[in-house]
């Protein structure tokens, strides 16, 4: 059985630690897995916590916008500037993972390396490969299997969340076609880069979506904020206790999307929790032990997004006395005192 991690698991053998999931039994099928497991390519504890929590928050996000494309209305086609953005960002992603592969360093003959890697020589022969596959493709007019197989990963991604493309849609082919490209881009720049050329790693394309709520989810507003609180001193405790809260908050909803959260909503979260035992006291938690300031604002950061329709996020953590709008332009604008979250 595959367990849920809540913090950083280090490997028995190598003491690389690693963040691990259980996948949610409704993307299983999807996903063709029961875990998430990831490398934090570090043995520093502290270090492994911080970036566990960044990985947490982009795994959690990532499900979110599978979930959002899985029920998005189905697209029979894409248009031409989308499918040369999700070549554009998988030749990014091949890059950043050269960049990576380098920054990790090669194995050097004779001697045993800490973490399995390749040889310099091997690394080179393998996308040289890769890049000579994509190319024979590429000019004969012929679209490798594997490349229809990444198109759904690629929707996936981030940049892309809220397109749910029908399987039988001709643009499949397309993209498939454009990711082919894409490696052959990547390899060339991998060439140069092992003749020593610097070659920067291109920045990914600017999200794309079927609509303009698609990004707005409680779940990815809280990552962003969190890039926030960290920069201005936050504590890695905080982060951990309005993570939990927000969670819990998207559990008791039975959804991520923020546009759609009203006060009445945060009231029914809050009598609910005070219907909770303590785990710390035991006892039924009460009025005093649920904090307040404001739902989605934090005393040390300002809003992430202030556009009419999307929420302003500082923390799902302490709400109640701030007379600010929590979502400006919605039915929650002006909501004063509704309620407060206990995060123990």
């Amino acid at each position: 059985m595959v367990l849920s991690m809540s913090r950083p698991w280090k490997h028995p053998s190598s003491g690389v630690y690693y963040y691990r999931k259980a996948v949610p039994e409704d993307l299983r099928a999807t996903l063709g897995a029961w875990e998430r497991k990831q490398s934090l390519r570090t043995k520093d504890p502290a270090e492994a916590r911080r970036k566990h929590s960044e990985v947490a928050a982009k795994v959690e996000q990532e499900w979110s916008d599978l979930r959002r494309r899985l029920t998005a209305p189905q697209l029979f086609e894409l248009d031409a500037a989308t499918i040369k953005s999700m070549g554009a960002a998988y030749c990014a992603f091949l890059l950043e993972e050269d960049d990576d592969r380098r920054l990790a360093g090669f194995a050097v003959d004779g001697v045993l390396p800490e973490m399995p890697s390749p040889t310099f020589k091997d690394y080179e022969d393998t996308q040289a490969d890769l890049e000579a596959d994509a190319r024979y493709g590429w000019a004969r007019g012929e679209v490798d299997v594997f490349f229809l197989s990444e198109v759904d990963e690629v929707l996936a991604w981030p940049e892309f969340r809220g397109l749910n493309l029908a399987p039988s849609s001709p643009s499949r082919k397309l993209i498939a076609r454009e990711l082919q490209a894409a490696v052959i881009r990547a390899g060339k720049a991998k060439r140069e880069r092992n003749a020593g050329e610097p070659v920067e790693t291109p920045a990914y394309p600017s999200p794309r979506s079927a609509g303009p709520q698609a990004a707005q989810t409680i779940l990815g507003l809280f990552a962003d904020w969190w890039k926030e609180a960290e920069r201005v001193g936050t504590k890695q405790s905080t982060h951990d206790n309005y993570r939990n809260t927000v969670t819990k908050f998207v559990a008791f909803l039975g959804h991520d999307d923020a546009v759609k959260v009203c006060p009445e909503d945060v009231i029914r979260f809050k009598d609910y929790r005070l219907t909770e035992v303590s785990p710390k006291t035991v006892k039924f938690l009460n009025e005093q032990a649920i904090s307040v300031t404001g739902i989605f604002r934090h005393p040390k950061t300002t809003p992430i997004i202030s556009t009419p329709d999307v929420l302003t996020f500082g923390g799902l953590h302490n709400y109640g006395m701030s007379r600010s709008p929590i979502v400006k332009g919605s039915c929650i604008e002006g909501a004063e005192g509704a309620a407060s979250i206990v995060v123990n």
